[in-house]
């Protein structure tokens, strides 16, 4: 279970005390599509650790009204980078 992605995200998630979204079943062809989420930081740093457990996760993102800050964008590019 170490290296499950979607077990990663949940508890990344709650660190923040923040909701897990079912944000992970979005991910199609390696592309994390997300339209009118209301991400927060902690989903940001779930959604990131758990592209750092399977490096093959998610290669692309496809974001449309999700209330990103810079930070919280931030957090997701550094999950996909590492």
């Amino acid at each position: 279970m170490k290296d499950d992605p979607r077990q990663a995200y949940f508890f990344e998630s709650l660190k923040t005390l923040e909701p897990a979204l079912p944000v992970l079943k979005h991910i199609t062809n390696k592309v994390l599509r997300l339209t009118d989420y209301s991400l927060k930081i902690g989903h940001c740093q779930g959604i990131a650790k758990a592209c750092e457990t399977n490096k093959d996760l998610v290669r692309r993102l496809a974001l449309d009204n999700c209330g990103l800050t810079d930070d919280s964008f931030s957090v997701l590019l550094g999950g996909l980078s590492n």
